[in-house]
């Protein structure tokens, strides 16, 4: 496996140094790992899971966003939106 290397404006490579989230999001996305997806998910999960007021100062987000996330994963998942009926699957 390649060590880790910072990759400067110019393209030297620096042994030790961190690397940038996109180079790290890219190397995630070549091992087959998606990175935005994993966080999403664990966003969700821990947003079902705990209070909206632990979950903005775990985060560090406001604490009206966190309500408004929750609100609207609870939305999601316990009931369909208006005009939207479920799709049932027939083999």
């Amino acid at each position: 496996m390649d060590a880790i290397l910072y990759v400067d404006r110019t393209g030297v490579q620096w042994p030790g140094w961190p690397i940038s989230t996109t180079q790290l999001t890219q190397r995630l996305n070549n091992l087959g790992i998606r990175p935005n997806q994993a966080r999403s998910t664990a966003f969700f999960q821990l947003a079902t899971e705990i209070p909206a007021a632990i979950l903005a100062r775990t985060l560090g987000i406001h604490t009206d966003v966190a309500v408004a996330r929750q609100c609207l994963i609870r939305r999601g998942l316990g009931q369909p939106r208006r005009g939207i009926q479920p799709t049932h699957y027939e083999p």
